[in-house]
């Protein structure tokens, strides 16, 4: 677990080790400053997705070690029910490996209440990062280049993101960084930045919330900017779903997801 005082887009997250073992692995976020979705009113939906992105990577420090490198490629996740301030606890086990594919089990649940709310699944390729074969994850703590979450603060503006009408700009900063040497931007920052611009869709009718989200990770995010587009496929009055892609310079393509959303 003290891997995660390395990864600059987690050192910051207040998060607890609930449980580590062959069992699986339990995190309890106790504060949402940082976190926070626009309204204030509880956990972004893009934080859960890094946390749940994160833990299943855990899952896989736990079985094989903090040095084997692997790398997200495929995440896909239900939001059941809009997360409050209240402390999470999330959750992940191994549920197979085959063919270099680690796939676990991951979700989210109300600390208080006992309430879903996401759950999914994510799965790793094992033995390089998705952007080349990496050396070792540097030692060094980045504490001193990431900035603190700052009180009642949304993830978005800690992110610096800059959101249109079905676009996003995720302008490069080293608090994103997931893997070093060399450096590459944090699966989750790449999964907050699709969840973004999928919501960002002004043609989503009121009322309607994302209910989830399946995201294709194609190559890793290098450091530097990255952009994102949405791309409505239906919008319907009970129902929308928005297809979103990450890209990099000279159409260097990221990321694609798909996004579903439901009339609350």
């Amino acid at each position: 677990m003290s891997r995660l005082s390395t990864i600059a887009f987690m050192c910051r997250k207040p998060l607890e080790c609930i449980r580590y073992d062959t069992d699986g692995v339990e995190l309890r976020l106790m504060n949402a400053d940082g976190l926070l979705n626009r309204a204030k009113t509880g956990v972004d939906e893009g934080a859960i997705a890094t946390i749940l992105d994160q833990i299943g990577s855990i899952s896989i420090w736990r079985k094989f070690g903090s040095e084997l490198q692997h790398a997200t490629v495929s995440l896909s996740l239900s939001f059941i029910e809009s997360a409050s301030r209240r402390p999470l606890n999330f959750t992940s086990r191994i549920v197979s490996i085959a063919r270099g594919l680690c796939h676990t089990d991951v979700g989210a649940i109300d600390r208080e209440t006992g309430t879903v709310i996401a759950h999914g699944k994510a799965s790793y390729i094992l033995g390089a990062h998705a952007g080349g074969k990496h050396g070792d994850y540097t030692e060094d703590p980045p504490q001193h280049y990431v900035e603190p979450y700052q009180p009642g603060q949304s993830l978005m503006d800690y992110l610096q993101v800059e959101t249109g009408d079905g676009m996003v700009e995720l302008p490069f900063n080293t608090r994103h960084l997931g893997a070093r040497n060399p450096d590459m931007a944090h699966g989750g920052a790449i999964a907050a930045g699709l969840i973004e611009c999928a919501r960002s869709v002004r043609q989503i009718p009121q009322g309607q919330l994302i209910t989830g989200m399946s995201i294709e990770y194609l190559k890793g995010g290098l450091a530097e900017h990255l952009s994102f587009r949405a791309e409505p496929m239906q919008i319907g009055r009970r129902a929308s779903t928005i297809a979103v892609h990450s890209t990099q310079a000279g159409g260097r393509k990221v990321a694609s997801a798909l996004a579903r959303f439901m009339m609350a």
